[in-house]
């Protein structure tokens, strides 16, 4: 994630068979897959839509949102867009199996145009 917000605010360019990749499995590069989120700096944006930070979510759960529903409802992590399901998943040790991003195309056709 952090390599993708990079990308992003640097406005660099991103090839058609990583916009392939990323249909297929949620990844953007090769490496992305193995960032454990829970070994992310307690700064580093989990969910970008509500700004929610790693470092949220520990607190979080240190207060007993244990289960996604719990975390996502106290946090607010995942309840925009729900493109970061996963890694709050992962966050939470339950590896949920990659999802494709609903809206996807349209997501696409707008960066496009941006």
């Amino acid at each position: 994630i952090q390599r993708f917000q990079e990308a992003v605010n640097k406005r660099r360019r991103v090839w058609f068979w990583q916009l392939t990749r990323f249909v297929e499995t949620g990844a953007l590069w090769i490496d992305e897959a193995s960032d454990d989120v829970s070994q992310w700096p307690a700064s580093a944006t989990v969910c970008n839509c509500t700004g929610v930070t790693r470092g949220q979510l520990d607190v979080a759960l240190r207060n007993g949102a244990d289960s996604f529903a719990k975390l996502s409802a106290s946090t607010g992590a995942s309840t925009v867009c729900g493109s970061c399901k996963n890694l709050v998943c992962e966050f939470l040790g339950n590896m949920a199996a990659r999802e494709p991003v609903l809206g996807f195309k349209s997501i696409l056709f707008f960066s496009f145009i941006a």
